[in-house]
């Protein structure tokens, strides 16, 4: 399994627009169809209203590498900058012992 964390740093204000436009334009949705998705979901920092948190599991590197790729991921590239200041982006490798 890879899992996937994205930490992304948003312009003041802008936390509940961006996550509007996410659903609007149903990219969490889409992501949670791509074939081998197990987990597509935002969390939310109660103290830092300019920052939120994706968290993504995936079957395998090649699933999490066509989700890059797909059509949704390419339309949420044409409107992040207009509310994400920055995004780190951590990835893991998971084994089940």
């Amino acid at each position: 399994m890879v899992i996937v964390e994205v930490r992304y740093e948003l312009k003041e204000g802008c936390r509940k627009a961006f996550y509007d436009r996410l659903v609007s334009e149903g990219i969490g949705d889409a992501s949670r169809n791509d074939e081998g998705n197990e987990k597509y979901d935002y969390y939310f920092d109660p103290e830092n209203e300019n920052e939120m948190i994706l968290l993504e599991h995936w079957a395998d590197a090649e699933s999490l590498r066509k989700h890059s790729q797909a059509e949704h991921m390419k339309k949420m590239a044409a409107f992040r900058s207009d509310y994400v200041i920055r995004s780190t982006i951590h990835r893991f490798e998971s084994k089940e012992f």
